[in-house]
């Protein structure tokens, strides 16, 4: 085997050592501070909005890991600084259509519906190591999540494991919690998720292939 080839192969070995140096070495130092959190949550769920809500509270915001992701030494890390972790997540079906539209580096914007209910989807379409090879202790084994709802079920059950506080997007929204935001929600769009009117896009056979689903997974959508 030719040295090009032998690199090629060796890629994926490569990138995965470079990605552990680079996170244990570039991680954020925690000032000395009270009332510290981070928030962790899916894209599209719902995380930005989250902390314009706690950051009304008086509490200090930081981000010492990627908080769309969880690898393993950040629990102890978490408790060693008295970091309370707040985990977002949205119900399934309209955080799929939020993916969909909002798919920032998973170039799935024109994908159907049901193509992301039945087919291979990356977390990252060029980068899938930032994500898979850490949500499914993999080692250095590539691939793609089977469908969006492996996806959704896989990571936030990993996110809630570790979570001191939990909170659906929706219920937020239920609670007038808008108020406290730099968010804009016109009451059409507050509607458009407490009634549920996103469920429009399904068809009767994809509802129930997602709720068979989640039956499995023992996460709550």
């Amino acid at each position: 085997m030719n040295k090009w080839k032998r690199r090629f192969v060796n890629y994926p070995k490569i990138i995965s050592r470079k990605l552990h140096l680079y996170r244990k070495f570039t991680r954020k130092t925690v000032p000395y501070r009270k009332n510290l959190y981070t928030i962790k949550g899916l894209r599209g769920s719902g995380t930005n909005f989250l902390q314009s809500i706690l950051d009304q509270q008086e509490q200090n915001w930081v981000e010492p890991y990627w908080k769309h992701d969880v690898i393993d030494d950040e629990l102890q890390y978490y408790q060693s600084h008295d970091i309370e972790v707040h985990f977002i997540y949205k119900n399934f079906f309209s955080w799929l259509l939020s993916l969909r539209k909002y798919s920032w580096h998973m170039n799935i914007k024109d994908r159907s519906i049901e193509s992301l209910l039945t087919e291979p989807i990356y977390s990252f379409i060029n980068q899938p190591y930032l994500s898979y090879v850490y949500d499914l202790n993999e080692g250095d084994k590539f691939d793609s999540y089977k469908n969006a709802m492996e996806m959704y079920c896989v990571k936030n059950k990993k996110f809630n494991k570790i979570a001191n506080q939990i909170y659906s997007y929706e219920s937020l929204l239920k609670e007038g919690r808008v108020a406290d935001t730099v968010f804009e929600f016109n009451e059409d769009r507050k509607k458009y998720y407490l009634d549920q009117q996103y469920m429009q896009e399904y068809t009767t056979d994809q509802v129930e292939m997602v709720n068979d689903y989640f039956v499995e997974c023992s996460f709550t959508m």
